[in-house]
């Protein structure tokens, strides 16, 4: 499952860990990575120049062949370009996910009400059927 199914499904245990509460950390895990999805389907298929690209491994294997900068780097760069306006709310989801999964699993519960505004900010950007 890729694209707009798993940016839906994400989006749903989302919601179920936000009524269930004292789950914060998973909330903004899996706000993110539903962010992530819903901004791969909004973006791909790409056509820069004369190259197209079906889906965002596609892109970052011909144009990262050796794997540098990292996936989350170059998606970031892609959202900044082609969805500016929910660029910011895709930054801090990222941003806060990752504080939440590597360095502190205690976060507060008011952060996971903000995750899911952010969430809606990218996804009110990602239109496509």
């Amino acid at each position: 499952m890729a694209g707009k199914p798993q940016a839906e499904h994400n989006e749903k245990l989302c919601d179920l860990l936000i009524k269930k509460g004292g789950f914060a950390d998973w909330v903004l895990t899996s706000a993110f990575y539903s962010a992530l999805h819903y901004c791969d389907h909004q973006i791909f298929p790409l056509v820069e120049g004369t190259k197209g690209f079906s889906d965002f491994d596609d892109y970052y294997k011909i144009n990262h062949p050796q794997g540098n900068p990292s996936k989350h780097k170059v998606r970031r760069s892609l959202v900044a370009k082609y969805l500016p306006k929910c660029s910011s709310a895709y930054n801090w989801l990222q941003d806060n996910c990752f504080n939440a999964r590597y360095n502190d699993y205690q976060i507060k519960d008011t952060f996971a009400t903000v995750a899911k505004e952010k969430l809606d900010i990218v996804k009110g950007e990602c239109k496509k059927p």
